[in-house]
């Protein structure tokens, strides 16, 4: 077994538990190799430190989500903020295509199916 001084994966477990019951506010994703969650309005949790910004790890989620690699509950991320994810990806000159292709792909999922109910 894995030494866990500060009960991590208890809190991931714990995390992956209420996202399976449908509490609103949560996500996980593995960001970096490294296992994230979310909580609305707490914190973002995981493991050894990441060289990141929290927003570009939030935004990592949110892609990871709509491709099926993360998970989330309802009411986990704001309008505004996968918005402003797409316009950012649109601003990338054309011959970025994989950032286009992720900006259809969150405008499809999170305002035309499933992710939906994962907005607040």
């Amino acid at each position: 077994m894995r030494f866990d001084p500060f009960g991590i994966d208890e809190h991931h477990a714990n995390i992956r538990d209420r996202i399976s019951r449908g509490d609103p506010g949560l996500a996980q994703s593995i960001v970096g190799d490294v296992l994230v969650s979310y909580e609305v309005g707490q914190s973002i949790t995981h493991g050894p430190v990441l060289d990141r910004t929290i927003q570009s790890i939030l935004d990592e989620m949110i892609v990871d989500v709509a491709r099926g690699e993360g998970i989330a509950s309802p009411q986990t991320f704001s309008r505004t903020r996968i918005r402003f994810a797409i316009d950012d990806r649109r601003e990338y000159p054309a011959h970025w295509t994989k950032k286009h292709a992720e900006a259809d792909l969150l405008e499809r999922f999170y305002f035309s199916g499933e992710g939906e109910r994962l907005l607040r």
